[in-house]
């Protein structure tokens, strides 16, 4: 396991949670660390529902900053 793997989706989470308060500065820069990390499975909206089993409300959130909204 490499490290990215572990870290990676905390800094996800961390951006979603900070964008749907309307932190979008401060989000954005928490996704370039995680996209830095892995750029692949972060904008995969199938990675977040099947394989992290995040809860509809991130995954709608998540689906919002991947559209920009």
């Amino acid at each position: 396991m490499k490290i990215g793997d572990s870290i990676s989706p905390i800094f996800t989470n961390l951006t979603v949670a900070l964008w749907e308060q309307g932190n979008r500065g401060e989000a954005e820069s928490n996704w370039v660390a995680a996209v830095g990390l892995d750029t692949l499975s972060k904008k995969d909206i199938n990675w977040v529902k099947n394989v992290r089993r995040w809860s509809p409300v991130m995954v709608t959130a998540f689906e919002k900053i991947l559209t920009l909204q």
